[in-house]
């Protein structure tokens, strides 16, 4: 109901589907909300480059999958992500992007009404840190250099730099 809300409050904003699972949920979700989301509204990308531009072009991305929430920092957007399962709320709190559990009291406080979180708190509520995104990610990466070197590859000259960053 949340996404559905914000796409509304959002007249320029959209749902992208990620996969060939997400038009039977989101149809089940109208369903269940007994509500429709208009096909206007509704994006898909094969190609990452494209969907990567398409991004470009938002002030935000708030998303439930950890690709949707991630495509946002190559621009730079500011991402956000409400994980909806464990796997996706481990691989946000690992990574170090803006998360905030929808069980959050800014959730529970709105009750029905989504319509009355403003988007800065929400933003504000995950608690996000440029430093420890960076520095998570240049530990990661020194990781992955040592295991390609030990197998006798060669890091990419991006691994390299985030390493070295």
């Amino acid at each position: 109901r949340f996404f559905f809300e914000l796409v509304r409050r959002h007249p320029d904003s959209v749902i992208i589907l990620q996969g060939s699972t997400d038009l039977p949920f989101l149809r089940n979700a109208e369903a269940e909300l007994n509500t429709t989301m208009p096909e206007s509204k509704l994006r898909f990308f094969s190609i990452y480059r494209t969907w990567a531009k398409f991004i470009c072009d938002y002030d935000a991305v708030v998303g439930a999958r950890i690709h949707g929430a991630m495509i946002g920092f190559n621009c730079p957007v500011p991402s956000l992500l409400i994980p909806t399962d464990l796997r996706t709320n481990e691989l946000g709190i690992n990574m170090r992007i803006p998360v905030v559990q929808p069980n959050h009291t800014i959730f529970q406080a709105a009750g029905d009404d989504f319509v009355s979180i403003e988007s800065k708190a929400l933003f504000d509520t995950a608690r996000f840190s440029g430093a420890a995104f960076d520095e998570n990610r240049r530990i990661v990466a020194r990781r992955y250099m040592s295991i390609l070197q030990a197998l006798g590859l060669p890091p990419s000259k991006a691994i390299r730099n985030v390493a070295s960053s």
